[in-house]
Parts: structure tokens; sequence; C-alpha cells
């Protein structure tokens, strides 16, 4: 279980890093699924830590 957690919160710091991307924030289609898919991990990750 934990490492699935662990996953996950690597995924959240992965969206982190690409949410502050030059690349991604000019590009509306990536930033608006990046930034969903950041939000939906958000609940998860913070009761996780």
């Amino acid at each position: 279980m934990f490492d699935q957690l662990d996953i996950v919160e690597e995924r959240y710091e992965q969206l982190n890093e690409l949410l502050s991307d030059p690349d991604v924030v000019n590009d509306a289609d990536k930033l608006r699924k990046y930034s969903k898919e950041q939000a939906d991990l958000q609940k998860t990750v913070d009761v996780y830590r």
C-alpha cells in the first residue's frame, strides 16, 4: 500500500515540476490536463504526508 502511495506522491511532485515548465504553461491543453491531474491527487498526497 505504501508503495502505491509513494508512486502517487512521486507523480504529484513530477506534476509540480511540469506546471513550472514554460513549455507547459504556454500550452493550454497540457496546463489544463496536468492541473486537473494534480488537483485529483492533492487530497491523497496531503493525507499521506
